[in-house]
């Protein structure tokens, strides 16, 4: 358990550092994506309760970190899709619609 909270702080420290050091032409992006979320309706007909014909999202989230003059302004974003990959390119394509 203790390499777990070091590896925490460890990150979290680097995080704060390069957040302190970040330069007015420089953006910091944290995103992450949660997990696939199946689609739920009020009401159900048979088929869609039983999972066969239910749709799945994606919600990728994210932080914008950037500095203005000697403030540091944060905005936090969030796209949803009905593309389910989470690969380098379909992060992107998410990243693109917000910035």
């Amino acid at each position: 358990m203790k390499k777990h909270v070091y590896g925490i702080s460890e990150n979290l420290k680097a995080k704060r550092e390069l957040k302190d050091k970040l330069k007015e032409t420089e953006l910091m992006i944290k995103i992450d994506f949660a997990e696939n979320y199946m689609i739920k309706y009020g009401k159900e007909i048979q088929s869609i309760r039983f999972g066969a014909s239910k749709g799945q999202l994606s919600i990728h989230t994210g932080v914008f970190h950037v500095k203005n003059d000697t403030s540091l302004e944060t905005t936090s974003f969030a796209t949803v899709s009905d593309n389910l990959y989470h690969q380098a390119h379909a992060v992107w394509g998410h990243l693109t619609s917000s910035l």
